[in-house]
């Protein structure tokens, strides 16, 4: 009998590879910006990595809102994402979650959406 092996072919967190100031390009490879915040946070009481948990993650969690980041404030995604930061002078922010990077690779993100799909922040 073969044991039930779903969970070891889990697809990675690449959420964790990302960092503050990588280069961000999406899937037709066109510049999209550079990563200004990076969110662990889940939403469910926890965060996800303790060794990289940020300052508005323990915030969240204990719940002073006017201390929160300026994207939780603003109204943008609640759960685990990353906030992308414009490529011109007047090119609005973006988010983007986990389940839209294709890879992280040497300091590179590389999404597996069109930039047109981001929600703007």
């Amino acid at each position: 009998m073969v044991p039930e092996c779903d969970a070891w072919f889990a697809p990675p967190d690449l959420l964790a590879d990302v960092q503050v100031g990588m280069a961000v390009y999406d899937r037709a490879d066109a510049w999209v910006g550079r990563v200004r915040e990076v969110r662990l946070w889940d939403g469910r009481g926890a965060a996800l990595d303790h060794d990289r948990a940020t300052v508005g993650d323990l915030v969240e969690a204990l719940g002073d809102r006017e201390a929160q980041p300026e994207t939780r404030r603003a109204g943008g995604p609640t759960g685990r994402h990353f906030r992308i930061g414009g490529a011109g002078l007047f090119a609005p922010d973006h988010f983007a979650t986990p389940d839209q990077i294709a890879t992280v690779h040497r300091g590179r993100i590389l999404l597996n959406v069109p930039c047109a799909s981001l929600p703007a922040a």
